[in-house]
This record gives C-alpha cells, structure tokens and sequence, in this order.
C-alpha cells in the first residue's frame, strides 16, 4: 500500500471524477453519461451471459469501468490503448463507448495469462484465463470490429504501438504491477499523449509509482476505486 504520506487523493465517485478531470464537462452532462450507460441492459445481459457461461457466476463491475466509459465518450478519442485485457471487462466498456461515439479504436496490448501471473493477476477472484480463451473473450461480438489485440509483453510493444499512433487521447495501465513497470509504461505513453488527453492506470495502491509519475510532470489526478487518472 502507498504510504499516507504522499497525500493520495481522497476517492471519488465516477461523476464528479469526469467533471474534475474535464472542467468542459458540467455534471448534468455526466450524470447523463451515467445514466446512459447504467440504462443499457442488453450490455450488462450479454455480458452476464457470457461470464455465467464461462466463469459460472455472475458479471459485476468496477466503478471505474463506468468512469471510463464516460471518458471515452466525452473525450471522444480516435486512439485509446490498454494494456492487460485479460478477461476484456474495462475493455468492454471502452469499446462501447467508441461504439456510441461511432469513431475511434481501441489497441489493446497482453501477455495472455495462461496460469497466475504474480503483480498482476494473482490477486484477482480468477487469476487466469478460461482454457482456450483469449484475452478480451468477453468482449461482445457487436463491440469487436473497433478492436485491436497484440499479444505479447508491453515492454516491446508499447513503445512501437505509441510510435506508430499519430495521436493518442487515452491511456489504461492494467498489466503488470509492479513499480518498475508501471513507471516505464507511464513514461512511454506520456510523450505520444495528445495535450489534454489522459493517463489512467488501475491498481495505483500497488506502488508509488503513479503518483510518483504524476509528481513529475506536475498533475494532478482522481482516484475512482483503485484506479487514477491524470489530464496532460
């Protein structure tokens, strides 16, 4: 856990998160964003059936799963990058908003996690992937044609995936947690980050090394669960 020391920031809601990082943004238009995505049943329907079938239990989601999606769709992004898909939840709520915004892709970069992968998915309820399945399986169908997967580890990847992007307005850290590599993705992202685009990792009690990032280049950021987000 990051000491109190370094003044985290309390944690917020997902509403008031999006209006703190965008100021464009009033709060009745998140809270219709909100809304909007809380409203959209056949979403979370296929997304139960698909985890019921799969993982033989019920789909719940993160609160910032939600703070996501209502980035996405105001911010409305023509490149967004994650790395760890894993199952493909945080991915799910990307691509539907990309869906809804119609416009923008979505790259995702992962080391499939065939057994548990200790700084990352061990300390999950599944720590690993279904038997022949992978990363982003529950990503429904109607969502996938905005979707790119690159399997591999992001320490070779990212730094190609970012050169190659003429812009990039979001990036999601859920890969490995260690300090070490979150730092290092951090920093790769940043410089291919559009000005007024944002750096969001989940895990960010894991290590300093989100705040520590954000110290240095003087942001500052909203917490939603576990999960940070910074406005360059």
């Amino acid at each position: 856990m990051i000491p109190f020391r370094l003044n985290v920031p309390a944690r917020s809601l997902p509403v008031p998160a999006v209006v703190q990082l965008l100021p464009e943004i009033s709060l009745s238009q998140a809270e219709n964003l909100h809304n909007e995505l809380l409203g959209n049943h056949e979403f979370f329907d296929t997304l139960n059936r698909a985890m019921f079938v799969t993982r033989g239990r019920r789909f719940t989601h993160n609160l910032w799963s939600e703070l996501i999606y209502m980035l996405v769709r105001s911010l409305r992004p023509k490149v967004v990058i994650e790395t760890g898909t894993f199952n493909g939840q945080s991915s799910s709520f990307i691509l539907l908003g990309l869906r809804e915004n119609q416009y923008g892709e979505l790259i995702s970069i992962d080391l499939p996690a065939t057994e548990s992968v200790p700084w990352s998915t061990d300390g999950m309820r599944e720590s690993n992937l279904p038997l022949g399945r992978q990363p982003g399986w529950l990503i429904p169908e109607a969502l996938r044609q905005r979707h790119r997967l690159l399997l591999g580890d992001a320490r070779d990847l990212l730094p190609r995936v970012c050169g190659d992007c003429s812009q990039i307005e979001l990036f999601i850290h859920d890969s490995l947690h260690t300090y070490d590599h979150m730092y290092f993705e951090f920093e790769t992202a940043w410089t291919s980050i559009s000005h007024g685009g944002l750096l969001m990792s989940d895990d960010i009690m894991a290590n300093a090394a989100f705040h520590k990032f954000c110290q240095r280049v003087r942001r500052n950021y909203v917490v939603v669960d576990d999960f940070g987000a910074a406005r360059k």
